[in-house]
């Protein structure tokens, strides 16, 4: 067989197609789960086997999603969206005789509502060519991932569930493709890291995970979870009460935030995270962090007009997070003030005071989250790496000295040449993610 030809792996469920692309081996939009449109807030089942092979020449699986004001989703069969892809190197041997490589499980930063797990994306070639299997998988978005009605019809935390069933079927399934399931890594950035600590902080998940990455994104981060997700779903209640129909849900939902929620006994999240972080007890070994400038991001859409810039300067208590419980308002526009004094001291603040903003919100939504959650998993017995990266790549932000949400990944899944004065960076970056993932 020559490097070129297919490779046939048979799973449980049917045979797949792999092809051989600069050499990586590539298997795309493999399902992993399904669910019914009848009840499209449910938690996945596996899906059903297929008779004839799986031959995909490039990922286009896509989950219902808005996408500029356009609803798009792809998939072959009625709800298989739930798919995932896997790259390896091209020596694998399907045999199972040679070594078993480790494998990275790299979850999309969707900001809950968009997105898949796309190759363009997250280019697996940095990690492939250092023997490392590279999982993408899909998860619903948006309101059939995140509502939370604490009930039947939409218990909560489908996107969770789904990628619970994606890391049971990677166990099952990966040494099929030449991985090791006992060496798989969870990784994930922004919204991708908070899952990432959501999958280990929960009983169902965290027995598949066998170390895990995340930077720039906390289940203790203010806006990881929804604290009222009835009042969130509730622009929607009169279209639940009919048959319910996943194009109307997706396109009438699109301007509200579904997060994760804390649902009822026997759920996936059943208490605070933070109780949750409390009360863990796991040896596991966790790389967490952030970029110096997380929240550039929000910081520049804070000050984009004259009348945001007003309000940051007219009501003090939006320099909080809004995870803080006070006993009135009074006390919340006293603290708020002590922040901003903190950060900008006396004067008012003005447009181009967006780097400042940007470091006040990065510490309050990303640093201290970040903190907080990696002290209480190393009292439960984790081995924590915390860092921060702030290394500047010109290519991605001229003029800007500083990082923003997903930098660090750049250098691990980019694609295109580096520019020579970053190249040590990119080797830097390689090493540490490859060397992590194989062996903590």
């Amino acid at each position: 067989m020559v490097a070129s030809d297919p490779v046939l792996v048979t799973t449980s469920f049917g045979e797949v197609l792999g092809r051989e692309t600069d050499g990586v081996l590539q298997f795309f939009d493999i399902p992993y789960g399904k669910f019914e449109s009848v009840k499209p807030f449910q938690e996945p089942d596996l899906p059903n086997n297929w008779t004839t092979t799986r031959d995909k020449l490039k990922h286009n699986s896509l989950c219902p999603q808005m996408k500029d004001g356009i609803y798009e989703y792809n998939y072959d069969e009625e709800n298989d969206c739930l798919s995932l892809s896997i790259f390896t190197p091209s020596k694998t041997d399907p045999s199972g005789k040679s070594e078993k490589f480790a494998v990275l499980f790299h979850i999309h930063d969707s900001s809950y509502a968009s997105g898949s797990g796309d190759p363009n994306v997250y280019n697996p070639k940095n990690l492939v060519d250092n023997n490392i299997i590279l999982v993408l998988p899909n998860y619903r978005l948006g309101a059939l991932g995140f509502m939370c009605l604490l009930n039947e019809t939409a218990p909560g935390n489908a996107a969770l569930k789904d990628l619970a069933l994606a890391l049971n079927w990677i166990k099952n399934e990966i040494e099929k493709f030449g991985g090791n399931s006992s060496n798989i890594v969870v990784s994930g950035a922004g919204v991708g890291g908070a899952l990432v600590e959501y999958l280990l902080i929960s009983n169902t998940s965290r027995k598949y995970i066998s170390r895990a990455i995340t930077e720039s994104g906390f289940s203790l981060s203010p806006w990881a979870i929804d604290r009222n997700p009835l009042a969130t779903a509730s622009p929607l209640k009169d279209l639940l009460k009919d048959t319910l129909d996943i194009r109307d849900i997706v396109t009438e939902s699109t301007n509200i935030e579904f997060r994760p929620c804390i649902e009822k006994e026997n759920g996936f999240i059943t208490e605070s995270p933070w109780q949750l972080l409390k009360e863990i007890k796991i040896e596991l070994t966790y790389m967490v962090g952030t970029v110096n400038h997380a929240a550039w991001h929000r910081a520049v859409e804070r000050v984009a007009t004259e009348d945001r810039v007003s309000m940051l300067n007219s009501n003090a208590s939006l320099f909080l997070p809004d995870d803080l419980v006070f006993h009135n308002d009074d006390e919340r526009q006293q603290i708020g003030r002590q922040v901003r004094s903190l950060y900008f001291g006396a004067r008012n603040i003005t447009a181009t005071d967006v780097n400042q903003l940007s470091q006040l919100i990065t510490d309050s939504e990303y640093l201290n989250p970040g903190l907080r959650g990696a002290r209480l998993l190393l009292e439960g017995g984790s081995e924590v790496y915390f860092y921060e990266y702030s290394f500047n790549n010109p290519a991605l932000t001229p003029g800007f000295n500083a990082s923003t949400r997903g930098n660090s990944l750049d250098f691990v899944f980019g694609r295109d040449p580096v520019p020579e004065s970053t190249d040590s960076m990119k080797n830097v970056m390689i090493d540490l993610w490859t060397s992590f993932i194989k062996t903590g």
